[in-house]
């Protein structure tokens, strides 16, 4: 619960300088010296600094540096001030003579001066003071006029009257114009003079401040020996840089900040930022604004801070070894501690008004009004580990402790309430309505009533621990859980708002919510704000806008890691929340003050072309040749530059705006020849678009192959050349044809002499295999024809034989005339019939053994010759039967020669092959007869094919455990199933012409090498297929040879 208002309510600033956001830049940062003599700004807001080693740019973001290192026109380093002229430029007092800076372009001053010049400043008809050393110089026209010299001159002024002020070791004198006389006006030796907007003269003697316009005299400091070095003015008074810090000076009263800092020079910007500079320490910038800053180094007893509570007239803060008040003058004052005590962790002011402090070495001590008391319970011991305080609605007070539990403090801790396994580790405590409390916890969020507590967040399904618990006006909870956002539960619904939906960090510490209706948290990385009524919309329309407002370092926070946890992290003022932090205590206005700042100026700082820089007056003609483009801006901003956003685009390119983006330049490349304006504008953050756009034209020049005039004699030449040309061309073709005709002549007759060639010899090593597979043929062929004729000679001699015992058939028909009685018989025979028929008997006979004769004769003679062939066989059949040598026969290659021997003769007939071989174990076995069969089979395979649409043999071959397989199929004409069962007998052929002996001496073969030959066919039109099977086992072809 939060504390009652009437007890926050702080009616005062705690403005004190040191409080101040404080920004600081030294050479780690950019800058070419730590020593800053003088600062400017120019009218597009950059600002200027003047070092010992140079002139320095400053843009809010970046740092840049002219010296005479890297511009020739510098001939030293040393600046000792500048002036902005009417123009914007500036002009540039260095210890050798005046300078003109313009936009980055430097020049020596028209009046040639080249003398130390220490201060300036402008008179009121334009002329140009300036102070030398001891001496007093005009410049008017360009001419340089002196106008007095002291012993030692301090300080010079001119009035807007264009009275001159000089003030000296000796005192205070007056010109009432440039030419007139001067007259002592005080024996005070004054080191400075400035007049303010209302035309007061202030002189600055040692350690005091003196109107001359009127009586006011003002003691700063009590140090004697104090110099004040420069002044400005500010909406807040004057600011005085001195030897002992910086000095606000309003309305006769005097506030001082940074003591032990030497400043030599302080600017107040636009924006009402002030800057000073430090003789060695680099340069700062004051903001005013609504963020305070308490740390370490302005009184605090640590930047650590464990807890606060606010009264209405003070601030107590307490850090691990130390307990300090802030009153209503930002002042710092220690506050004592528990005698010994140390790892102080937590403070709270109850609403009786007694003040409890928490320790690690002593529990829980109570401020009596004199001294601290450690608190006792009933049974006489202490609260340990107190950590976070609460005061209910019944203004009952307790206190979380990390080994108890919850202790009620205002029952003397007679009740205490051990939560158990559930979590006794209690951030921070919330009651939405009479006794019933809610716990943020490392397990999660707690629901406690009458002792009891239960984890319902893990119920919802959150595993994180809860930082942070508060109740809402309209009856829900604020919830910080980690990883997870900011969390809104009511009516057992939960809601969350994440980095996704724009929060800027998912792990959020505290909660309070101010009287405007802004919920405040803390995070590892800054501290924000967010409107009760935007975030409620947020969980019902995921579209609709975050009033959020961000705090972050570069914003002013000491540090961004306000990351503690507990009530008493946290405080609340009428108009300011109080945050704990590890780099010190951090206050924020919660009424955010309105800064409607108009739209930035946009700035064209550079322009590369190539990795050249290009001038920015003017257009630019740049080419012909362009790689590579490339633009550098900025929105000189000095509060927060690096948040600035542009936006751009290239006019004849591109129509539309580049998405907005904190990137301060842009490239293009390859850009075509043409007209273009690049254009930026920007804004600052979520701010308004410039008004006005940063812009430069230029001009890409075209190459000469672009360039018109250069297309026209081109065009031209091109028409000249097709038409003068065309002619040589087609001669040029003709005699190139003619060239090539002869060249393809001569290569073709070469290619057909090669093919030729190369036939000749595919033939010849076709007749070789058959040749040699035909001599082993051939000796079975003659074997055969042997067992032929050798039946012929049986077949003789039984002729022989057969017609030795011929009787002629027309003998009984001889025998007709003689009559069966063997008295006519003889009757018969006497007669001259019977002479005659007893004498044609007698030829006939003659004429039968005569013939008889003659078939025994050629018998015998058959016989003979039959003989003789047989001789003559047996001799042919000894010479062409070869030994049979036994050799390992790799079957795969043997398939591969043939197919390489037959490949062109199929290749001519666009046959298809697949072959499909495994692997095959080497047989053993005769190749020439094996050759003979893998030949007839391809052979037959091709000869098939003729007349075939389809033309196409397979080779396949596979091994088992005993014998392999080789099949030859083709898609030819096929085999009538009739002939399948005789395909392979002697004179049997499917082709026209042909004798049948090529299948019938395969399958012999194939028996002769222990295995045989098989056919395979669906019939006629369907192809047909031939397998060889042959053994493996060597012992079976050792047992053949």
């Amino acid at each position: 619960m939060l504390l009652p208002l009437s007890l926050l309510l702080v009616q005062f600033p705690f403005d004190s300088l040191d409080s101040l956001p404080l920004r600081h830049w030294t050479t780690a940062e950019g800058l070419p010296q730590n020593g800053v003599n003088a600062i400017e700004q120019d009218e597009l807001g950059y600002l200027y600094l003047g070092t010992q080693e140079g002139l320095v740019r400053f843009d809010g973001s970046a740092l840049t540096t002219y010296s005479r290192f890297n511009t020739p026109q510098f001939d030293t380093n040393y600046i000792y001030c500048m002036l902005k002229t009417a123009s914007g430029a500036l002009v540039v007092g260095t210890r050798r003579g005046l300078y003109h800076f313009d936009h980055g372009q430097i020049s020596l001053d028209p009046s040639g001066y080249r003398e130390k010049v220490q201060s300036m400043q402008w008179a009121p008809d334009g002329s140009l003071l300036l102070r030398s050393d001891n001496r007093l110089v005009h410049i008017i026209a360009n001419t340089v006029q002196d106008l007095g010299e002291w012993p030692r001159l301090n300080a010079f002024l001119c009035d807007q009257s264009g009275s001159l002020w000089a003030a000296t070791h000796s005192g205070l004198f007056r010109a009432s114009r440039m030419d007139a006389a001067w007259e002592s006006i005080s024996d005070q030796a004054y080191d400075y003079l400035f007049q303010d907007h209302e035309g007061h003269i202030w002189a600055c003697s040692k350690n005091r401040l003196d109107s001359l316009s009127k009586p006011v005299s003002l003691q700063l400091a009590e140090d004697p020996n104090l110099l004040v070095t420069a002044m400005a003015e500010t909406a807040n008074g004057l600011a005085l840089a001195s030897s002992a810090g910086l000095f606000l000076v309003r309305d006769q009263t005097v506030q001082r900040g940074f003591r032990e800092k030497f400043l030599i020079s302080v600017f107040n910007d636009r924006a009402g930022h002030l800057w000073f500079g430090e003789n060695a320490n680099g340069l700062f910038q004051l903001k005013p604004g609504n963020i305070r800053n308490y740390r370490a180094d302005r009184g605090l007893s640590s930047n650590n801070i464990n807890g606060l509570f606010v009264e209405p007239e003070r601030i107590w803060v307490v850090s691990p070894n130390g307990l300090d008040i802030i009153d209503q003058n930002g002042q710092i004052q220690p506050f004592p501690i528990p005698p010994n005590s140390s790892g102080l962790t937590t403070l709270y002011r109850d609403p009786t008004g007694k003040i409890w402090l928490g320790s690690r070495s002593h529990g829980l001590s109570f401020w009596t009004g004199s001294e601290w008391q450690v608190f006792q319970r009933p049974n006489g011991e202490n609260v340990p580990r107190p950590r976070s305080f609460f005061t209910d609605s019944q203004n009952q007070v307790w206190v979380s402790s990390d080994l108890l539990g919850l202790v009620l403090l205002s029952d003397n801790a007679q009740t205490v309430w051990n939560l158990g396994g559930v979590g006794n580790v209690l951030f921070g405590l919330a009651e939405d309505q009479p006794g019933r409390f809610w716990g943020a916890s490392d397990q999660g969020l707690l629901a406690i009533e009458d002792g009891k507590a239960q984890n319902v967040s893990r119920q919802w399904g959150v595993p994180h621990a809860c930082l942070g618990v508060l109740p809402d006006p309209d009856g829900g909870l604020w919830l910080n859980f980690e990883l997870s956002g900011l969390s809104y539960w009511r009516d057992g619904h939960l809601s969350q708002i994440s980095i996704h939906e724009g929060l800027p960090y998912d792990t959020n510490f505290n909660l309070q919510l101010d009287k405007n209706g802004r919920l405040w948290m803390g995070s590892n990385l800054c501290i924000f704000s967010i409107s009760r009524e935007s975030a409620l919309n947020r969980f019902q329309n995921k579209q609709a806008p975050l009033d959020l407002w961000v705090f972050r370092q570069q914003d002013g926070l000491a540090s961004g890691e306000c990351n503690l946890i507990g009530n008493q992290s946290v405080g609340m003022s009428a108009d300011r929340v109080f945050f704990a932090s590890v780099g010190g205590l951090v206050s924020i206005q919660t009424q955010k003050p309105e800064m409607k700042e108009p739209p930035p100026q946009v700035v064209l700082e550079n322009f590369r072309v190539n990795g050249q820089d290009f001038s920015l007056d003017g257009p630019t003609e740049i080419g012909p040749k362009v790689d590579r483009l490339e633009f550098l801006f900025c929105t000189p901003n000095l509060s927060n530059a690096s948040a600035n956003e542009y936006s751009y685009r290239i006019s004849g390119l591109e129509d539309n705006w580049s998405p907005p983006t904190t990137q301060r330049s842009a490239t293009y490349t390859h850009l075509p020849p043409g007209h273009y304006t690049f254009e930026v504008k920007g804004r600052y953050s979520n701010g308004e678009w410039s008004n006005q756009t940063a812009s430069h034209a230029m001009t890409i020049r075209p190459t000469l192959w672009q360039n018109p005039v250069f297309r026209g004699l081109a065009l031209a030449l091109l028409v000249l050349l097709f038409s003068a040309v065309p002619l040589l061309r087609v001669q040029i073709l003709k005699q190139r044809k003619r060239e090539l005709q002869t060249l393809v002549r001569e290569r073709t007759h070469d290619l057909a002499e090669a093919n030729t060639a190369l036939m000749r010899t595919q033939n010849q090593l076709v007749q070789a295999a058959h040749e040699a597979g035909m001599a082993e043929m051939a000796v079975d062929v003659l074997h055969s024809i042997g067992n032929a004729l050798n039946s012929l000679n049986v077949s003789a001699c039984v002729l022989r034989d057969n017609l030795s015992a011929i009787t002629p058939p027309y003998f009984p028909k001889i025998a007709e005339p003689l009559p069966q009685d063997i008295d006519q018989q003889n009757m018969f025979l006497l007669s001259d019939a019977g002479r005659k028929w007893l004498k044609g008997l007698l030829r006939l006979l003659d004429q039968v053994s005569e013939r008889k004769q003659l078939a025994q004769n050629e018998c015998s003679e058959l016989i003979d010759h039959v003989e003789n062939l047989k001789k003559v066989l047996q001799a042919q059949q000894a010479h062409l039967r070869t030994h049979r040598l036994i050799e390992d026969i790799d079957l795969v290659s043997l398939i591969q020669n043939q197919i390489k021997i037959h490949q062109p003769q199929w290749d001519a007939h666009q046959i298809e092959l697949s072959l499909n071989i495994e692997e095959l174990p080497t047989l053993r076995g005769h190749s020439g007869k094996l050759t003979q069969i893998i030949s007839t089979l391809l052979k037959n395979a091709f000869d098939a094919l003729a007349d075939q649409p389809i033309r196409k043999i397979e080779i396949l071959g596979h091994a088992s455990e005993d014998q392999v397989e080789v099949t030859i199929c083709d898609s030819g004409c096929g085999i009538a199933s009739e002939k399948l069962d005789w395909i392979f007998n002697h004179g049997t052929s499917t082709k026209p012409g042909s004798f049948g002996t090529g299948l019938h001496y395969s399958a012999l073969m194939a028996k002769e090498l222990g295995g045989c030959l098989c056919a395979n066919s669906s019939g006629p039109g369907q192809g047909a297929s031939f397998t060889l099977k042959l053994p493996i086992h060597a012992d079976y072809h050792e047992k053949v040879s």
